[in-house]
């Protein structure tokens, strides 16, 4: 028997950097494509860019960057930061190899100690997360209400119970990350909405992938903070949208989920 595996390096206790991840990055480095570099993987167009997305979301620092098409072409290509977390990894994998080995060639794998070890992770289908930090926290007798400042400087409200700001010890100036699903998020064309919602947020309209009845519309915060809507064709075609449109999301605070 032989014990492996995998290490991810996290960032603001969320996981950021996975195996097929930094794959990923290197595929891009190399082929310049996100296209090619899916297919390299393997894995889908569409989970690349979702991949791209929560990683630039979650890094204080841009990870891949894209260069409009001219004369040589379009295409993207990784910043410097990037490159450097390449390498980080790799050093770290060398080193986590070696370690491995030697304790594959001590342990007691027949004590039962280890054949009953199992990594326990929380996986969730939220496909919006942000980190930020707390800038505003009102209690209420039963719900308090959580403001999130993200580094782009967009603010995001989520109403939440007291238990719950209790159970994650909030507190001002501590960093929490807002979880809103696609679903959740409702795009408009126009800013002056009399509306309920809490959270308006303004951005620019960076992908439109159309399905047969639905679409998803990634709105880019500032940043390249990207967050992502799942709204009908019909809707689409209503409200004129287009890559490149000035737009806004609109979530309801009950709808965004605070996690650590």
């Amino acid at each position: 028997m032989e014990l492996v595996s995998n290490f991810i390096i996290k960032l603001n206790e969320s996981d950021f950097i996975l195996e097929k991840r930094i794959k990923l990055l290197k595929e891009i480095e190399k082929t310049g494509s996100i296209l090619q570099a899916a297919k390299n993987v393997p894995m889908s167009y569409k989970s690349a860019w979702d991949t791209i997305d929560l990683m630039n979301n979650l890094s204080d620092e841009v990870l891949v960057e894209r260069k409009a098409g001219g004369k040589s072409g379009g295409g993207s290509y990784l910043s410097e930061y990037a490159k450097k977390l390449i390498i980080t990894y790799e050093k770290i994998e060398e080193i986590q190899a070696s370690f491995l080995e030697q304790i594959s060639k001590n342990a007691d794998y027949h004590s039962g100690n280890i054949l009953n070890l199992q990594r326990i992770a929380m996986q969730i289908s939220a496909r919006n997360v942000f980190v930020g930090k707390v800038v505003e926290l009102t209690p209420g007798v039963v719900n308090s209400e959580v403001v999130l400042e993200l580094k782009s400087g967009v603010k995001i409200a989520s109403i939440i119970t007291k238990n719950s700001v209790e159970n994650l010890g909030l507190e001002i100036g501590k960093e929490a990350k807002a979880i809103i699903k696609s679903t959740s998020v409702m795009i408009s064309s126009e800013k002056d909405l009399k509306i309920s919602a809490r959270n308006v947020l303004k951005g620019k309209i960076s992908k439109i992938n159309e399905g047969a009845v639905n679409a998803e519309v990634s709105l880019d915060l500032g940043e390249n903070q990207i967050l992502t809507s799942i709204i009908t064709i019909n809707s689409i075609k209503n409200l004129g949208l287009k890559v490149g449109d000035e737009a806004y999301g609109v979530i309801k605070s009950t709808s965004v989920m605070i996690g650590l």
